[in-house]
């Protein structure tokens, strides 16, 4: 269910869950909700409601894989990237990604820092005049849902583009 990870992490905690790696294999987010600082119709919240698959991989057990819902209201799973998860042994469906615990894999995605005018000369390098700001947006966004821009680098380069538009 959708938000009740968070308790199902300390219910599992207080009463013998198992803590394990996991490799994230697909994570997608479904919507997002909460509160944000803008106002323009292509902000998001900043919870994001995901759904993902994992292949756990518990010591000395053999490893499974889990897919289900859960709520980041922070960083977010990414495929390739590993996580530290909480289960319960006799049920693999109750689990949980622990807050904090999701870490950059050696996957396909990598973290890279670039300035802001490296990232403007990027969305407008062979862009014509009538630029499609909407297809803009959308490239911008997949660079931030993989961990290459952060937050702060997103709401930069949207607001150069919608005031371009």
């Amino acid at each position: 269910m959708f938000g009740n990870k968070k308790g199902l992490e300390q219910e599992l905690s207080a009463h013998g869950g198992v803590i394990a790696p996991a490799t994230v294999i697909a994570a997608e987010t479904g919507w997002t909700s909460g509160s944000n600082y803008g106002n323009g119709p292509y902000t998001a919240g900043n919870k994001n409601h995901m759904k993902v698959t994992l292949n756990v991989e518990p010591e000395g057990q053999p490893a499974f894989q889990a897919t289900f819902h859960q709520t980041f209201p922070g960083d977010i799973p990414i495929k390739g990237w590993s996580a530290k998860v909480i289960y319960d042994a006799n049920d693999h469906s109750k689990i949980a990604i622990m807050e904090g615990q999701i870490f950059p894999g050696t996957g396909p995605v990598h973290q890279i820092t670039v300035s802001p005018d490296q990232l403007a000369n990027f969305f407008t390098a062979g862009v014509a005049a009538e630029s499609n700001v909407p297809d803009e947006l959308t490239k911008l966004a997949d660079l931030h849902d993989r961990g290459v821009l952060t937050e702060a680098e997103f709401e930069v380069q949207k607001a150069r583009l919608l005031a371009g538009s």
